[in-house]
This record gives structure tokens, sequence and C-alpha cells, in this order.
């Protein structure tokens, strides 16, 4: 039975491994999905993001924000389903930037060149929302009637202020409208896919339908908007049940003049006619409640009721915060907003003193509310906002030619190393040089299977992990043929041997496993390939070495002796 499944085993990875698509089987490489390259061997985009620290943050702390803010946006990254990103601190003058350069799914490979060109640019605009969003958390609680009204009779004024600085702003519109809708209350703004979104659940617009001038004009009514790009006030306009002024960009998808019937890109900074019903909710020191006095937020099962909940964590600053506000506020709620979006308002009973819990209220899926109710919350706790400064593509051509460099190098040294250990051990070579075979398609299957992204460093790390396969091959042959010299026979030398290098070999990989776990885990960027590569490559050795090269070579050398 065990041969059975090995057999399997070995011939399902064949499967997995093989690139059908250059024997003309590329129906077959749809149902298992397509190689996906990293940045350096497929191309992508670079994104550079502006951060807009705190005028009076010391330079010893910015330092340390930094490298917090790159540690989320590479988790922001992965969470799109794209690895392996690359991610720079650059400074121009007084301004820090973080660049991140990410690349485009490999999946659009086979398609025609203007449909992958379509999914590139939907797949980036995608990313740019994901990666650039400006979120943080804040706890707010219920405005009086008042203070209310008296904002209302003053949301003109708002509009007057956002408009002086969009007639002055020097920085793209992007930027300024996630800086501007991170500064006041109630407003919003929409990039394209949003108003995408937007239009496909409207049914007198087409499902599908790309935002044009003519889509426009149904949410905004008529404007004079031409040219090659366009930027403006709009007035008296509803979007996404919001009403108020604004501002608009338009640009072209092709880059040519804005026309009737051509695909645009239209961004939308909406100002609300009203206030928030909610305002900050200040602790006793004066200071609102927010992401700098919540360490993290963790879904959990309630022991007692087994639905799960949402348990706040705070500093201990913050936990007095939270006492004092909840006091004020018993029989009332406390709402958590992520920028400008509600996540949830409970209601509170009675002062809570310490951390938090967040229960549910009629969902069905309590697991699901909490688990998407922490994440985004979580997603809040950033240090600094980051505003998008500008875009730019990069192509794959000098990680191509290292990439051939590599495979020529990688090649010639295996079939010098393949020849060196046929002279050297004649047909347990062979068994040797098939269980190496082996080992590379097990690998290339799992890379497949598992979807991950393949890199320089990833493919750095197949490579090592090919040169612990060889060591570890020749360490048993060698202390088979000591046991062969001493007299013993072939059973005996072929068991013993394989006993003793068996410790031998896992005590001469376990540093390398560990330190890959290590780089695997807690690196960033094109560490974590270089770091998992070398833990599945010596994981793989380990199982070819004791499943195939030992029961191969223990029945070669039975067969021989008969």
């Amino acid at each position: 039975m065990k041969k059975v499944l090995l057999f399997l085993l070995v011939v399902g990875s064949i499967w997995a491994a093989m690139p059908w698509s250059l024997v003309g089987l590329p129906q077959l490489d749809k149902q298992i999905g397509t190689y996906k390259l990293g940045l350096d061997l497929h191309g992508g985009v670079e994104l550079d993001y502006l951060v807009d620290f705190p005028a009076d943050m010391e330079a010893t702390r910015r330092t340390q924000v930094i490298e917090d803010m790159k540690t989320i946006l590479d988790g922001r990254v992965r969470r799109i389903g794209t690895t392996e990103p690359t991610l720079n601190t650059a400074q121009y003058g007084e301004e820090t930037h973080i660049v991140v350069q990410i690349p485009t799914p490999s999946e659009f490979n086979g398609l025609p060149a203007l449909e992958r060109a379509k999914k590139d640019a939907d797949f980036i605009r995608e990313a740019k929302a994901v990666i650039g969003q400006v979120i943080k958390v804040q706890f707010r609680e219920m405005r009086p009637e008042n203070e209310y009204n008296d904002l209302l009779a003053k949301r003109g004024e708002v509009v007057t202020a956002i408009d002086t600085d969009f007639q002055k702003k020097t920085i793209p519109f992007d930027s300024f409208a996630q800086k501007v809708s991170d500064s006041y209350e109630n407003v919003f703004y929409f990039k394209n896919q949003d108003i995408k979104n937007y239009l496909k659940g409207q049914s007198n617009i087409p499902a599908e339908q790309e935002v044009t001038l003519e889509t426009l004009k149904k949410i905004i009514g008529d404007m004079a908007i031409t040219g090659k790009k366009f930027e403006g006030k709009i007035a008296a306009a509803t979007f996404a049940d919001i009403s108020g002024n604004g501002f608009i960009f338009v640009e072209a998808l092709d880059g040519g003049d804005i026309l009737p019937g051509k695909p645009l890109d239209v961004n939308i900074l909406l100002v609300g006619k009203e206030p928030l019903r909610f305002r900050p909710a200040l602790g006793s020191n004066k200071e609102p409640l927010n992401e700098r006095y919540l360490i993290n937020t963790v879904a959990t099962p309630d022991p007692t009721t087994g639905q799960y909940v949402v348990n706040l964590v705070f500093n201990t600053e913050g936990q007095k915060m939270f006492g004092d506000i909840t006091e004020r506020n018993a029989g009332k709620v406390i709402a958590i907003f992520l920028g400008n979006k509600l996540l949830t308002a409970p209601n509170v009973s009675q002062r809570i003193d310490g951390n938090a819990i967040i229960t549910s209220g009629a969902e069905a899926d309590t697991k699901k509310w909490a688990t998407e109710l922490s994440k985004n919350i979580n997603e809040g706790i950033v240090p600094v906002a980051i505003y998008e400064h500008s875009e730019k593509a990069i192509g794959p051509n000098l990680g191509q030619a290292s990439l051939r460099q590599l495979v020529l190098s990688g090649f010639i040294g295996l079939i010098l190393v393949t020849l060196l250990i046929f002279w050297r051990y004649r047909m347990d070579g062979v068994v040797a040089i098939f269980g190496l075979t082996i080992h590379v398609v097990f690998l290339l299957a799992m890379v497949r299977l598992l979807g991950i992204t393949m890199t320089l460093s990833g493919i750095a790390g197949i490579v090592l992990g090919i040169g612990i396969a060889i060591d570890s091959n020749i360490l048993l042959l060698e202390r088979v043929k000591d046991y062969l010299r001493q007299g013993r026979d072939m059973r005996d030398s072929l068991r013993l041997g394989f006993e003793g290098a068996w410790a031998t070999v896992w005590d001469s990989n376990i540093t390398g496993l560990l330190v890959g776990i290590i780089l695997w885990w807690m690196g960033v960027s094109l560490v974590k390939g270089f770091g998992q590569m070398t833990v599945l490559g010596i994981l793989i050795s380990l199982f070819v070495i004791k499943y195939l090269c030992n029961p191969l070579t223990v029945w070669w050398r039975t067969k021989m002796e008969k």
C-alpha cells in the first residue's frame, strides 16, 4: 500500500509540476493554475506613498514608524492576493516616501494583449485602493442636538476651506482627496473602482459598465468635461446616497481626449451636506480615544454562550479613557469608525474599566462577523497616514536576464554533479540522481499548487535545497561504503549505513531548517521567499531520502546480489 501511495504521489507531482502549455495542452494549465512570478521575473507596478508625519514627532520615533508602516503595507499587499512585494524608503528633501513595488498577476499572461492590459489595470487600481487606504480607528459618541445644529449651520465653511486648498494644491488629486477625506468628517473619496461597483447595482445602467461621460451624467448631472484631463468643482451632487458639493477628477483610460462613450478614470471627492451625528469620544485627558490607545483586537468564542465576540485590548491610558467614556455614555451607544466608515455602534449599559468585549447583534454567523470586525479594526491601528504620490510601470528585463544566467549556471552545475556522482557511485549514483529529480518535481508541484510566488531569491532557495539534497545523498552513500570496507555484507551495510547517516543528515539540516523558518516567518519582502524555498527544499529532501532513495537503493542492491 505504501508503494502504491508513493507511486501516485510521484505521478501526481509530475502532473502538477509540468508546464502543459509548452506541450500543447494549455487546458491542463488552466485547471491547475499557472506558476506565479514575482516582480523581478514578471514586471509590475511601483507605487510611491508620501508619509504624513505629525509635526511634533521626533526623528527616532519617525524611524520606528517607517518600519512599522512597511510591515503593515507588506501585509496589505499580501491580502490582495500577491506576494513578494519590495518595499523601500526614499527621502526627498523634507519628505519621506515609502516605495512599494508589486508584481501584476502572472495568470493574465495567456490573455490577449488588450484584455491583459485591462486586467492588469484593474488589479493595480484594486491594489492602490487597499494599500493606500488612509484608515484610522476612532471611538465616537452621540452629539448633543445643539452642537449638531451649530455644525450644520457652518457646513458651508467646510466646503469653502476645502475649495481654497483645492485651488492651491500641488499634489495629485488622489493624494489631495485622501488627505481631505481623512481630515474632515462626512467627506468621502470615491475611486474609479468604487464608482464602477456602484454602477453595477443601478437598474438604469448595464452591468459591468465602464465609467463614461454618459454614466457620469446619470450620477452627478451634466458637466462640461473636455480635454485629456479634467479637475473641477461639482455642486449639489448625489452619489451612493450621499448628497453635497464636491470635486471631481476625470481622465480617459487610454490617455487620449475625454470623449462620449470612452472608458474613463473618474475620482470623486464628495462633501456631505450634514456633519456626523457622532463626535470624537474624549477621555478625561481631553484626548480622543483612537488607534493610539488600542493595542489589538481579537475574535474569540465566549466560554459561556459559544458565540464569538470581539475583544478590544487597550493600553493603560486607553483603559482609563474607555472607562470615562463608557461612564458618561451609559445607556447610549459608542460607535467605532474606520476612517469615515461606521463599523459598529454597540450599546453601553455601564462603566467598563479595562478592556472591552463587543457582542454580536442578530448575526447568524458570529464567527464570520467577529473575525471581519476584528480584522477591520486592526487595519486602522496605524501610526501615521500615507498618501499616494506617483505610480509607474516596471518591466522584468533585469530579472529575466538574471533568471537565464541562474538557470544556465544551475543546469551546468547539475550536469557536472550528476557526472561526478555516476563516476563515483555507479548505479547507486543513478538512484541518487533519480531521487534528486523527484526532489525538484515535488518542490515545483508544491510551488504551483500552493500558489507560491517565484522570485530570484526563491529560485536561489531552490538551488540551495538541491545542493543540500546532493550533500545528504553523498553522505548516505559514503556511510554505506564505510561499512562495506569494514567487511560487512551488503544487507548490513545498507541497514547500518542508512540508520547512521539518517541521524547525521537530520542534525546537519536542522540549523538550515531553523534559519529558513525564521526568515519565512519574520522576514519581509524578498527574504520571505528565500526562507520559504529553503524550508520546503530541506523538508522535501528529507522525505525523498527516507522514503525513496533508501528503499530504491536497498531494492537495487538486493537485485544485484541475486
